[in-house]
């Protein structure tokens, strides 16, 4: 995630569907600091939003 930072400004929450996870954490250690995770069964599987303070993106798989 540090390494979107340049393009979107830093990361700060993520969500995903938790079914493909056998772990669903409440948030992500990402450098010195730790990112909310959200967990939402209507999200698609293959896909997690990133949510920062400059543009939201989506990542597929």
């Amino acid at each position: 995630m540090d390494a979107l930072r340049a393009r979107w400004g830093r990361v700060t929450r993520v969500t995903a569907n938790p079914a493909p996870w056998p772990v669903a954490p409440r948030e992500v250690a990402v450098g010195e600091y730790a990112v909310p995770v959200g967990w939402f069964t209507g999200q698609d599987l293959d896909t997690m939003m990133l949510l920062s303070y400059g543009s939201p993106a989506a990542i597929c798989s």
